[in-house]
């Protein structure tokens, strides 16, 4: 006998059996440690926030034990009353538990963007009669991201979270990644293989926000930092990092495991104080007296942060209060705080030093004050770049509540990359999916406001042609030629363009060369500023100022590299000594250079740049690395996240990019998650790569961090790959000369093809794979399994091709369908929707009335004990809508549903998201009731108000558009129906992809509604599709798969396939009667239509039979005056 796979029984018994944790829900929300009983005197909450697999009390717990193991009393320093409470008597001290639990049993799904709305929500609830009272944070890893993506949410739903943001006074982070457990990862993978070991299920999804660099974490930090500057003073933020290796192996009690998981480089924000503490991670938030070190130093930031919170408080009041009215005339908009998040996203901060050059800003000022687009034009590293960044704030400071717009036009990708940030900046309605058009149409009008565009690196009007998936140059559905065609004009807007080419830039002006504004030269007072920061009055020191910078050509770029390099010598450098590095063929004063301007110029960046990099090499040959692989890119502007994963010294790389920063090679933007690199420093870099012994080197670095970043199609990241599409564009103009090059392109074409094959981009997923089919057939170890497995790939597509193509086309008269058209389609057109509701289960109608009316006595006890506006009544009332959905005779849920709106309009205001979501429940419970144009206005109010307050192409939106589509089919309202249907599947496709469960059922509908145009046959192949979908990702037996094959069947009737349809629809109801029971909904919707078929065939005495069973089910379910009993009777009585 062979022997047993698997540990022996020997292995079994001396494996350690992992600690099984489960989260109990009575621990879950808030816990109050102190409050005093007078709230009014109570004078600041302290909010603490546990981290990841941690006890929401014994995270904050120590139990100390002495020499010989015997353990002593338990301390908790937040419960403890001579701990926090002792320093701060006249806090209201309080805990907030979550599911944190990653893996065994209990592992629970969570995102943490869920934890945080649940912090805010539970808190609202705490503080509904504080408002105004100062809070300070305190959160131990996992912990503090939820603080800040609270803290976010909380700032951009003021109306959801009353008061939370502006009463947020500190923040206190023990041992918080706010840059990702990066180092955490080594051991990761021995972590899962012990808890695989044990056969314990893992929750993986939240550990992905941890990964160092991760874009959801970037995201989150950056946009924190941000936010907590906007209102001055600023929150008040204190860090602490561990300074100890923890034993993380403890997780699955092995002690091996061992390393530092949050240390100083992730567990500081930068730009706050911090310090760190000389414990481990696991003990970094317990102490284990009122005179330990450790919390003393904690204590005393938490106490000092009280102590400020109540002038911070009064400091931030004037700024809530109403401007004083406006004698402009522009009346309430000048009262209005400056929205940065929603105007304003500009690349770079203000430099600190800016060369005026003889008043340039004044000059673009006065060219606007004649016309509404300017340009900027100058050679290669003249400082375009720079001006066009000063104009921007200097706008911004002039208009406040103007809009500042910036896009990178260097190429394709990046501009229509800085549109989609504009569409979602400025919450545009994406209308028809074009977010070219959808900007452009916005900025437009000037009804919108104020703004500014400014389009960076216009320099090559053929990069910025539109072209056709095989590299051909076209016009588009608009009939645009050029991405330049989108650009705004409206008389609220000014567009500032920075072009190289001076015909190019008097092309983009309509050929008004007097709006052209040539960069002039640096004045020599200009020189001195950039070199020293200031004009000296020495006029020794000035003049070796102008000698350098006349050795320089004056290039603004030159002469920067110069004083950064000057700076970080240090002060015994003098600016004479760099000119004698600049050496032999510097340019003598007086005497007239042979070179033109343009190569004088270049001539000086090289020996800049030549000086820099061996310094920056000497320095640091990890960061000099960094600085070839990012000109290797020739982009203007890249995100950085995927090249810090892939430095050999990825913990470092944040010290790299100061570094190339301080030298002058690159600039970052404020939020530290782009940095971009001059063309003429691109150059230089490229020349410095080219003439070593190895030429490809950055080049193929750069595919393959990109190879590596990029995601593959089934994880759906699908902004991850948008992020990153510019960045994948540069490199696959790359050609790569090794092996492992060449495989890193394939690998990159074949994730580019599965990535737009998801978004319904056919024609460019088959370009991309074909490209990835060729690469593999041409290396000389073919791969038959990677071939087979591209091949495969591009069948899929082209069979996703040939369906496209004979999908039907959502166009319907306003008219209904004509003579014989069954009326139960109306029925099934009603209820195809249902994928999206909550039906009830498999239970007969007994079973449900019993459930029902235990929980109509549950309600009316919690009516009787809290009062009927209780929010814990208020959910109980709201389950017992859910549990008569659908099986409702009376129409009882709408009054339910009636209740929790009108509860939750006077509690949150009509416009906030839970509001509309309950309206949006109403109206499905009026759907489900026929009573159509109640739905139809409910729809429609759900709608416009989501539209303000979710992104554009959010499913939620695009589920409220396609149920209100199929209410417009019920009402015969057929050309709203096929517009919503049109946007909807549009949207689903783009966001979901085009086998998302919402996308099927939206392509369904529009299928049915194209069958009542007489469609038949090109309806048949999008449902064989559709079904072929849900059988795949849903199952055979799911609801919808069912509701789908249901659909083919009575396509198959309408085209007088009688045998096929019967066989269909009674294969359908076996399974229905199975998996959803008798007195199921569908399942009697299944039986109805199988009798119109059977009255159609002839066959009235079974015609008979199944309408009448399908008759008392529907008197049980919807009573007997609902619109689908009453036309149940009639179909009845003509068989009769």
């Amino acid at each position: 006998m062979s022997a047993a796979v698997g540990p022996s029984t020997a292995q079994e018994a001396s494996r350690p059996k992992l600690p099984t944790r489960v989260i109990d829900s009575e621990d879950l929300g808030f816990k109050i440690f102190h409050e005093l009983p007078k709230h009014d005197e109570i004078e600041i909450d302290i909010v603490a926030v546990h981290g990841l697999a941690a006890d929401p009390d014994w995270t904050w717990t120590l139990t100390p034990r002495l020499p010989d193991g015997t353990k002593l009393k338990d301390v908790n320093w937040l419960k403890d009353d001579d701990m926090l409470h002792a320093a701060l008597p006249k806090a209201r001290i309080m805990r907030f538990g979550y599911d944190s639990i990653w893996y065994g049993s209990g592992a629970a799904k969570q995102r943490l963007a869920n934890i945080a709305n649940e912090l805010l929500t539970d808190l609202k609830y705490e503080r509904r009669d504080c408002e105004d009272r100062p809070i300070i944070f305190v959160g131990h890893c996992f912990g503090g991201l939820i603080m800040q993506k609270a803290y976010n949410l909380a700032k951009a739903n003021d109306v959801d979270y009353p008061g939370i943001w502006r009463a947020t006074t500190g923040m206190v982070f023990i041992g918080t990644p706010h840059q990702g457990a990066g180092s955490a990862l080594h051991s990761q993978g021995q972590i899962y293989q012990a808890i695989a070991a044990h056969e314990l299920p893992t929750e993986e999804g939240i550990l992905h926000n941890l990964e160092h660099e991760n874009e959801t974490l970037v995201d989150i930090v950056r946009e924190f930092t941000r936010l907590v500057n906007l209102r001055p003073p600023p929150v008040n933020l204190f860090c602490f990092f561990e300074q100890k290796s923890t034993i993380v192996g403890k997780i699955v009690k092995d002690d091996n495991i061992k390393e530092f998981v949050v240390g100083e480089s992730s567990g500081v924000l930068h730009g706050h104080p911090y310090s760190g503490l000389p414990l481990d991670h696991f003990t970094l938030n317990k102490y284990k007296s009122p005179k330990d070190r450790n919390y003393i130093r904690v204590r005393n930031e938490i106490v000092t942060m009280a102590e400020k919170s109540k002038a911070l408080l009064e400091t931030r009041t004037p700024s809530q209060k109403p401007a004083a009215p406006s004698m402009s005339g522009h009346g309430p908009a000048q009262m209005m705080p400056r929205q940065h998040g929603a105007g304003l996203r500009l690349p770079y901060a203000r430099d600190p030093i800016f060369a005026p050059r003889n008043n340039i800003l004044q000059r673009i000022e006065e060219k606007f004050g004649k016309n509404v687009k300017v340009a900027l034009c100058g050679m290669a590293g003249s400082g375009k770049t720079h001006i066009a960044v000063e104009y921007a704030h200097k706008y911004s400071k002039d208009f406040p509540v103007a809009k500042v717009l910036w896009v990178n036009a260097r190429t394709v990708e990046q501009f229509e990359r800085s549109y989609r940030v504009i569409l979602e900046d400025l919450r545009i309605a994406n209308k028809g999916g074009n977010v070219l058009k959808s900007v452009q149409r916005h900025l437009n009008q000037d009804a919108n406001g104020n703004w500014l565009m400014v389009l960076d690196g216009v320099d090559d009007e053929a990069s910025l042609a539109i072209l056709s998936a095989s590299g051909d140059k076209i016009k588009d559905a608009e009939g645009k030629s050029s991405l330049l065609d989108y650009v705004p004009q409206s008389m609220s807007g000014r567009v500032l363009f920075t072009s190289r080419v001076m015909s190019l830039a008097s092309s983009l002006l309509h050929q008004k060369s007097e709006y052209l504004i040539e960069i002039p030269a640096l004045t020599d007072d200009d020189t001195a500023l950039l070199l020293y920061g200031n004009i000296p009055n020495d006029t020794a020191k000035k003049q070796i100022a102008v000698e350098l910078g006349r050795a320089l050509a004056k290039s603004p770029l030159a002469i920067n590299m110069a004083a950064a390099y000057i700076r970080a010598q240090g002060d015994g450098f003098l600016i004479r000594n760099y000119l004698e590095f600049l050496g032999p063929g510097t340019p003598k004063p007086g005497v007239e250079s042979t070179l033109s301007e343009k190569d004088e110029v270049q001539q000086a960046v090289d020996k800049a740049w030549k000086i820099a990099y061996k310094f920056l090499k000497d320095k640091d040959a990890e960061a000099a690395r960094l600085m070839l692989v990012l000109a290797s890119l020739n982009l203007q502007t890249v995100r950085t996240f995927f090249l810090a994963k892939g430095t050999d010294a990825g913990a470092r790389f944040a010290e790299h990019v100061t570094l190339l920063v301080n030298l002058g090679l690159i600039r970052q933007s404020e939020d530290r998650t782009e940095v971009s690199v001059t063309p003429l420093i691109q150059l230089c870099a490229q020349r410095q790569v080219s003439q070593s012994d190895d030429p490809v080197w950055a080049g193929e670095r750069a595919l393959a961090l990109v190879t590596a970043a990029f995601p593959a199609a089934e994880s759906e990241e699908f902004e991850t790959c948008e992020i990153l599409y510019p960045i994948v564009s540069a490199v696959l103009k790359m050609q790569p000369k090794t092996g492992a090059g060449i495989n890193d392109r394939g690998t990159l074409l074949f994730k580019l093809g599965g990535y737009h094959k998801h978004l319904g981009r056919l024609e460019a997923a088959l370009k991309f794979l074909n490209d990835c089919l060729k690469v593999r057939e041409d290396q000389p170890n073919k791969d038959k399994d990677l071939i087979e497995k591209v091949n495969k790939a591009l069948d899929s597509v082209k069979e996703e091709q040939r369906r496209a193509e004979s999908a039907p086309e959502v166009a319907m008269s306003p008219t209904s369908p004509g003579g014989g058209q069954p009326s139960a389609w109306n029925n099934l057109m009603g209820k195809v929707q249902g994928v999206m509701r909550i039906a009830p289960g498999a239970m007969s109608p007994e079973q449900h009335q019993q459930m029902g009316e235990k929980m109509k006595a549950e309600l009316a006890e919690c009516e009787k004990e809290l009062g009927k506006d209780h929010e814990d009544t208020l959910r109980k009332a709201e389950g017992l809508a859910v549990a008569l959905h659908g099986r409702d005779p009376r129409g009882e849920s709408i009054a339910i549903r009636k209740r929790v709106l009108e509860w939750c309009t006077a509690r949150y205001g009509p416009r906030s998201l839970d509001t509309i979501r309950q309206t949006y429940n109403l109206a499905l419970a009026y759907d489900v009731q026929g009573q159509y144009d109640e739905a139809a206005e409910l729809y429609q109010t759900a709608f416009k108000n989501a539209e303000n307050l979710l992104a554009p192409g959010s499913p939620e939106l695009l589920r409220i558009l396609s149920s209100m589509a199929v209410v417009y089919v019920a009402q015969g309202k057929m050309a709203q129906a096929e517009e919503a249907l049109r946007v909807a599947l549009a949207g689903q496709q783009a966001k979901l992809g085009p086998d998302h469960p919402e996308t099927l059922l939206t392509r369904q509908n529009a299928a049915l509604a194209a069958q009542a145009q007489g469609k038949f046959e090109i309806v048949e192949q999008d449902l064989v599709h559709v079904l072929q979908a849900q059988e795949r990702f849903l199952g055979p037996d799911n609801e919808a798969t069912l509701r789908t094959a249901c659909s083919l069947a009575l396509n198959f009737r309408l085209r007088k396939r009688f045998t096929e349809s019967e066989e269909l629809y009674k294969l359908v109801l076996d399974s229905q009667r199975k998996m959803l029971g008798d007195a199921h909904l569908d399942t009697l919707m299944t039986r109805l239509m199988l009798g119109e078929l059977l009255q159609e065939e002839g066959k009235l005495p079974q015609a008979k039979e199944e309408y009448k069973v399908v008759l008392d089910g529907r008197k049980l379910l919807c009573g007997e005056k609902h619109p689908d009993t009453l036309y149940v009777k009639k179909r009845l009585a003509a068989v009769a």
